[in-house]
């Protein structure tokens, strides 16, 4: 019978070992039927035509499944320009054989998507995933050019991979596929290409704004003029908003924060307007000049306000990206016609001036300059020209035209000064006069009441003596009293710092419960529990153990192994009550009652034989004596209190403590010997032996388990 069992044991190893060897069959299987693309030279190339797809729809597919046989089938072919549909996660796989004889490195472009993910094998066939994607920290993708749109890989010689990419977004936008291979030398003159003309427009535009920022802001803060106040903050939302938009914000400020840099553009991106708006009214002084135009002014300012926390709160409960970006875009486009119907009531109502010139021609460039790329875009026009490029143009001039406007205005100011001035002279001269016939008048008088004041000021000299006299016994009365208070301050610290030491010393011996009441009442009342688990320990051999070694090692033993105890009885919500020589008693439910102490006190048992388990180890490893411990819990009622005026100490009674004395007793070293009663209420939760019916010293025969672990 055993022979049979043996070959029986063979035989179902053999055909596992069969099953194993054909699932890695189909494996390479249904790899080796994908098309691989064939790296016979080092240039850039596309890898779209032989990349397949798979959609994830309920985004928690991993990459063990979806790299597994089972899901390879389902791969479809990459059609360029096919629709994927957004809040879907896309699986790629591509299959590279290289045919070169050496390794090589590559910047693989992976496409447009939120989240990036591209698992790459190393040399032994292990994977390990590379991160990308728009809204990835920084510290988490290669610092390399495009490192948002793709990562660097390593392709060895004369070896066939398989990469899988992941794309997924959580703005309700569709991941891109746009897989290729690009040299890095070349990936990095691409993006220095790129970015050199844009970094140097960048520059100049960002360099001018802030000059004008700067110099406005000096003119505001003399002047307090609100004009130059909001024109400041228009001037400073264009800088930060075309940081943003440029992706400048990202690359070089918030790396690690692109959602930030995001929601940086979106509420800057909207604020110009509101800036705008602000600056006009009191540009233009509408609220005199045009109350109508102003009124037209508040009610969009008002509703942009609504539209940017609309915004923003669809960004964040949604992240819904394509309705906030048409929110933003199209309220943009109807802010521009709108600032041309009020060109038109401007010129209409307004009279013509330089400053209103100045104000209309910006404004013109300004609203050209955005509305003709959204008409344009919107009607699918094509056409040779960088709207960015453009728009950069326009701002420029609107800024051109806005401070020659404001320097004209400060000139029309000045010359309004300069007759208010003359007027004011003028004005003065005739009160001059006036004044000259009333100081003739007046200075008899003042002679009169001179002789007066010199008597008052004699009096209040003596005066002014009495009070200093007063003033300084006052002071010097003060100044005792302080002393006083510093002293009373002093003594009132040290009872504090008297009275939390005697504290926590009598919470060492005592529960906080029973201190708290003994403080109170000068007696602590004995308290009756219905539901405790108490926990005894003692040391198998203890007394020929003190024997081998110095008494002050038996005590740094004791005090080692009962330091560990106390920890274990505090993670797991039990008293400690006593020690006596070796032995060491504890209760769980007390002082505050509760129903789960004796899986508590188990638990606690259980890790303090696992704690005397490694500690004997290491005793053997160093040649010691080795110390092993018996444990008994016994779970019933007990009464609980004080005994003793003096060296207090809180203790339990009852027929349960000496059953469980009984149970540390009747046990084994390295055991967690439990009564029938604790056994009854922990089955649940812990496995145990029976040991069956056990004499227990006065007691009879009692039942006995040892628990040998959870469940």
């Amino acid at each position: 019978m055993h022979l049979f069992y043996i070959n029986y044991r063979l035989f179902l190893k053999f055909w596992l070992f069969l099953l194993v060897l054909w699932g890695a069959s189909q494996t390479t299987y249904a790899q080796t039927q994908v098309s691989a693309f064939q790296l016979e030279n080092i240039k850039s190339q596309s890898l779209t035509p032989y990349l397949y797809i798979y959609e994830d729809t309920t985004n928690q597919i991993g990459f063990k499944k979806v790299a597994s046989a089972q899901l390879q089938p389902q791969y479809q072919l990459f059609k360029p320009g096919q629709n994927l549909r957004p809040g879907s996660t896309y699986w790629g796989r591509v299959v590279i054989q290289n045919k070169l004889n050496w390794d090589t490195d590559w910047f693989l472009n992976i496409g447009g998507a939120n989240f990036i993910e591209c698992y790459v094998p190393d040399i032994q066939q292990q994977y390990f995933v590379k991160k990308s994607g728009s809204l990835r920290p920084g510290s988490e993708t290669d610092n390399i050019p495009f490192k948002r749109a793709g990562v660097q890989i390593s392709l060895f010689g004369n070896r066939q991979v398989v990469l899988y990419v992941k794309l997924k977004s959580i703005d309700y936008t569709p991941p891109v596929f746009n897989l290729a291979l690009a040299v890095p030398m070349t990936a990095q003159t691409q993006y220095y290409q790129k970015n050199t003309i844009r970094n140097l427009l960048q520059g100049v535009f960002q360099g001018i704004l802030w000059i004008m920022l700067l110099y406005h802001l000096f003119i505001f803060i003399p002047t307090r003029d609100r004009t130059y106040l909001f024109y400041t903050f228009y001037l400073l939302a264009i800088a930060i908003a075309n940081l943003s938009e440029g992706g400048f914000l990202t690359d070089y400020f918030l790396d690690n924060s692109p959602l930030a840099a995001f929601y940086i553009e979106v509420v800057f991106g909207m604020t110009v307007e509101i800036f705008y708006f602000l600056f006009s009214r009191y540009f233009l002084n509408t609220r005199k000049t045009a109350p109508l135009v102003d009124k037209i002014f508040s009610i969009w300012v008002a509703l942009r306000l609504v539209l940017l926390v609309g915004v923003v709160g669809i960004l964040a409960s949604s992240f819904n990206r394509p309705l906030a970006a048409n929110i933003v875009y199209y309220t943009n486009a109807l802010g521009d016609i709108l600032l041309i119907v009020i060109l038109v009531l401007l010129y209409l109502r307004l009279p013509k001036n330089k400053v209103l010139l100045f104000f209309l021609a910006g404004t013109l460039l300004l609203s050209l300059s955005t509305l003709i790329p959204f008409i344009f875009t919107s009607l699918k026009i094509p056409v040779m020209v960088n709207w960015y490029v453009f728009s950069l143009f326009g701002v420029f001039l609107e800024i051109l035209f806005f401070s020659l406007g404001l320097g004209q205005r400060i000139r029309v100011i000045e010359d309004e000064k300069l007759q208010a001035q003359e007027e004011v002279i003028e004005m003065q001269k005739n009160a001059n006069r006036k004044l000259e016939e009333k100081v003739k008048e007046r200075t008899a008088e003042i002679e009169q009441q001179k002789e007066e004041i010199e008597a008052q000021r004699d009096n209040l000299a003596e005066l002014n003596d009495q009070i200093s006299r007063q003033n300084k016994m006052v002071e010097l009365s003060n100044y005792e009293l302080s002393e006083k208070n510093e002293f009373i301050q002093q003594q009132n610290t040290l009872i504090e710092k008297e009275k939390a030491k005697s504290d926590e010393l009598l919470l060492n011996i005592l529960p906080e419960q029973t201190a708290t009441e003994l403080k109170e009442k000068g007696y602590a009342t004995p308290q009756h529990y219905d539901l405790v688990s108490v926990l005894f320990t003692d040391f198998k051999g203890f007394t020929k153990l003190a024997e081998k070694i110095t008494p002050q090692e038996v005590i740094e033993e004791l005090n080692y192994c009962f330091t560990a105890f106390d920890k274990i009885l505090e993670k797991h919500n039990l008293e400690k009550i006593k020690t006596i020589g070796d032995a060491y008693m504890a209760a769980g439910g007390i002082p505050l009652a509760n129903q789960t102490n004796p899986v508590d006190a188990v638990k606690a048992g259980l890790e303090m034989q696992a704690f005397m388990v490694h500690w004997k180890k290491d005793k053997e490893a160093q040649g010691l004596p080795v110390w092993e411990l018996r444990l008994g819990i016994h779970t019933g009622e007990i009464i609980a209190g004080v005994v003793g005026k003096k060296k207090f100490a809180y203790d339990i009674w009852g027929d349960t403590v000496n059953l469980a004395s009984r149970m540390e007793s009747g046990g084994e070293a390295g055991k967690v010997n439990i009564s029938g009663d604790t056994y009854a209420l922990i089955k649940d939760h812990f496995q145990c032996e029976y040991r069956g019916k056990i004499n227990a010293k006065n007691k009879g025969n009692v039942d006995m388990y040892f628990v040998e672990k959870p469940k």
